[in-house]
């Protein structure tokens, strides 16, 4: 039981994690698409 609360937790951090790197990247291309617009 203690093992599989365990392996719980890790992947609700590890989903976590994998949530805020996919907002990064998304907020990374929103910011570069801007930039490039403004560049033009």
């Amino acid at each position: 039981v203690d093992l599989q609360h365990r392996t719980i937790w890790i992947a609700g951090v590890y989903l976590m994690l994998l949530m805020q790197l996919l907002e990064n990247k998304v907020a990374i291309d929103l910011t570069r698409s801007e930039f490039f617009d403004a560049q033009e």
